[in-house]
């Protein structure tokens, strides 16, 4: 549907409502620098503001001091004392709605959009605050309190979480906001501005509310291993909104800022979407993107050579990329020289800076950047080198190729379109489940550019968090391969080793890296940790392995570990002598009940869990499930995962059934119950079970597969052969059973 024309082209306030050509002092101005923040970008759009009472906080958080913003924030103090004895969720929350009444509510969302980076930089980004500077922002006993209020759908949460009360404050003061803003907001028929006609227009506060309150969920969601329904459906709604406003947009109307902030929203709605695998909408959305961004893609096959003893050349996948010239200009003057001219304050590294000096020399060639080890040494991750005997660093065109290739590719990628690279090759790896030899060396390729195709000006060409986030998936992709997970290892080493580097700067650092990390699918720091042990483990260095597992606390991987070192009694006897020590604790406790004692019985919980994954003994499980009070899914989900092991259907069934009271999302626990049901030819539970499958992954080919034999066996031919459709296009390669079925679904 076409957007209606604004009626005024003079006015700021008038043209295109909140997405238009607005730079000054308003209102709007001031929501898209606090949607931008931090970063030049959103102290770009600051630079003609008034003195409004708001613009210095909104400053504040811009220029990445988050501590300052609530160091100085009554409303903060007054939340961070009522918390100082206990955190509790809905004290907080009535103490939010006090705080309403008495204060403005733009401020209010300052100290929540503060408190959720300040929790970024301490478990995403870095650099972490020192102990002193902590203690002044976070009350010292709410740490255990914080973390059992981020439990949701009684699952684990992620190991070594730290100032947990700062997402707690945020996630209390955008829920309690985000309720307040449903409801307002005007059809755009009323307002005649450049949104979608029909849509509710947000007031700028109000959209800035919805947005930040879904990145909360987003940054909350990633704490887990599993989804959990409490966060999915505010998460997907909030990003609905965002998009049904930007689909309407007159994108020749935008200015620069505001045509990067939309394009930005929509790379982080198509990360959400990828998270609670709707796979077809975050596909949609990112076409969408790269529309608005004017991002040219595609990929080319040319003539080279892939392995160092290669004698002929065969044709070699190779990506076609070009930015907006647009795009190009605006970050050339917004974004490089912000960055230039800073990052010798982020770190003391000599090396770095001679390599600035050599960027405003006018070192404008491509291998310098690609190494980019020495001008940016302590800025950014380290690359790892390929060390194969076999392969060769990058692909090696032919002459004709090269020339080629050199008339045909720009190669020069805004850092906007470097991640719509990175969404891409995960959403191909998403649509594929890493199966796809052709996919996976698409993904990659796409990876391989984005990392070694810079802008023209180095020094501020890169983006901490989308160059981050680009060698870890390349990592973790790199690592089920035998010729390149010795790099994937390296480069996880020096991600890790990287995170814990001091910095000159606290507050430029933690800009530099959060400018960019809500569209570049940044991880915690505590998954990068997880991920390098697993490496080790799998590279066989399983004392290394154990080791980092142990300054995790992950004990699932402990004991993995400890029974392939031949450690098994040792491991069994440290779980033992943890119960031990929780249930005397318990059996001291006078007021039972008590959020201390809730906390231990999940412990106990815990260890009772790792102690049957130790035993592979399902008495274990169960005394698990009790001890929690029948809250923690997990206990169930391994007791249906034991009895399907052993062919015991019913019980499986049941156990399951159990965990998905609890998490209704768990797509493993509906597929495996919906296998069990199959067995037991119970085919009512069978295909409720896929059918949920399908509804939360509708890419699931052997859930379709599944769901199509069910309805055959009760012969639903008509619905068994459109769930065969599906299992077509989603599962190619296992087609053995489709053909089986599809002569059954065509007899009259």
């Amino acid at each position: 549907m076409a957007a209606k024309a604004s009626s005024s082209s003079s006015s700021p306030s008038s043209t295109g409502g909140f997405f238009g050509p607005i730079h000054g002092p308003s209102q709007s101005g001031r929501m898209a620098a606090l949607m931008l923040a931090p970063g030049p970008r959103a102290l770009a759009m600051l630079k003609e503001a008034d003195d409004h009472e708001s613009t210095a906080m909104v400053r504040m958080i811009c220029g990445g001091r988050f501590c300052e913003v609530l160091e100085a924030s009554t409303i903060f103090k007054r939340l961070r004392d009522a918390c100082r004895e206990s955190v509790e969720a809905e004290c907080l929350a009535s103490e939010v709605s006090k705080c309403k009444e008495k204060c403005p509510r733009e401020e209010l969302l300052c100290v929540s959009v503060a408190s959720l980076l300040l929790f970024m930089q301490q478990n995403f980004t870095g650099p972490p605050l020192d102990a002193k500077t902590e203690a002044k922002i976070v009350p010292p006993t709410s740490q255990k309190d914080a973390l059992d209020e981020l439990v949701l759908a009684g699952e684990d949460i992620g190991y070594n979480i730290k100032s947990a009360f700062l997402l707690v404050l945020a996630r209390a003061i955008l829920r309690n906001g985000c309720e307040e803003s449903k409801n307002e907001g005007c059809d755009s028929e009323e307002k005649g501005d450049n949104s979608v006609v029909g849509v509710k227009v947000q007031p700028p506060l109000n959209f800035c509310w919805h947005l930040w309150t879904s990145r909360m969920c987003v940054i909350h969601q990633k704490l887990f291993n599993v989804n959990v329904p409490q966060l999915q459906r505010p998460s997907l709604q909030g990003y609905q909104r965002c998009v049904e406003l930007i689909s309407g947009l007159e994108t020749s109307k935008l200015h620069p800022g505001f045509e990067e902030l939309a394009v930005g929203i929509l790379l982080e709605c198509v990360q959400c979407y990828l998270i609670y695998f709707k796979t077809k909408d975050a596909h949609r959305i990112l076409e969408r993107a790269i529309s608005l961004s004017k991002f040219h893609l595609s990929e080319t096959g040319m003539l080279g050579k892939r392995t160092k003893f290669q004698v002929d050349s065969k044709v070699q996948l190779v990506i076609n990329c070009k930015s907006d010239e647009k795009r190009l200009s605006y970050e050339q003057s917004t974004v490089w020289p912000f960055w230039s001219a800073r990052l010798g304050t982020i770190t003391p590294s000599n090396d770095m800076r001679k390599g600035d000096a050599k960027d405003k020399a006018g070192d404008k060639s491509e291998s310098n950047d690609n190494d980019g080890n020495c001008q940016f040494s302590g800025v950014f991750p380290e690359i790892a080198p390929l060390d194969s005997e076999y392969l060769l660093e990058h692909i090696k065109l032919d002459a004709k190729a090269e020339k080629e290739k050199e008339k045909l590719i720009d190669g020069r990628v805004s850092l906007l379109d470097r991640a719509i690279m990175i969404l891409k090759a995960i959403s191909i790896r998403k649509q594929t489940m890493g199966g796809d030899v052709i996919a996976r060396e698409q993904c990659l390729a796409l990876l391989y550019t984005a990392i070694h195709k810079s802008p023209s000006i180095a020094s501020g060409g890169r983006s901490w968090g989308v160059f981050s986030s680009l060698l870890y998936h390349r990592a973790m992709w790199e690592a089920i391969d035998s010729e390149m997970s010795t790099r994937s290892l390296v480069q996880l080493e020096n991600h890790y080793r990287h995170l814990q580097h001091e910095v000159k700067s606290v507050s430029l650092s933690a800009c530099f890296r959060l400018s960019d990390a809500f569209i570049s699918c940044i991880q915690p720091s505590f998954k990068i940790a997880l991920s390098l042990a697993d490496g080790y483990k799998k590279m066989n260095m399983l004392q290394s392995a154990l080791d980092e597992f142990t300054k995790l606390q992950c004990w699932p991987e402990m004991i993995r570990c400890s029974i392939l070192l031949g450690r098994k009694g040792a491991a069994e006897e440290m779980l033992l002598s943890q119960i031990k020590s929780i249930e005397e604790k318990s059996s001291k406790t006078t007021t039972q009940g008590s959020r201390s004692e809730k906390r231990r019985m999940r412990e106990l919980a815990r260890m009772y869990c790792f102690l049957g994954i130790c035993k592979n003994d399902p008495e274990y499980f169960l005394k698990s499930w009790l001890a929690s009070g029948k809250s923690y899914p997990k206990a169930k989900r391994l007791l249906g995962q034991y009895y399907l092991d052993r062919r015991e259907w019913k019980e499986c069934i049941i156990h399951y059934r159990d965990a998905l009271e609890i998490n209704p999302i768990h797509l493993e626990s509906w597929y495996n119950q919906g296998i069990a049901a199959m067995e037991c030819k119970d085919y009512d539970v069978a295909k409720v079970a896929f059918s949920r499958v399908v509804t939360l992954d509708s890419e699931k080919g052997e859930a379709w597969n599944n769901l199509a034999a069910v309805h055959l066996h009760v012969k639903n031919y008509k619905e068994a052969l459109g769930a065969l459709e599906y299992a077509v296009k989603h599962k190619r390669k296992k087609l053995e059973s489709v053909g089986k079925l599809l002569d059954h679904c065509s007899q009259p």
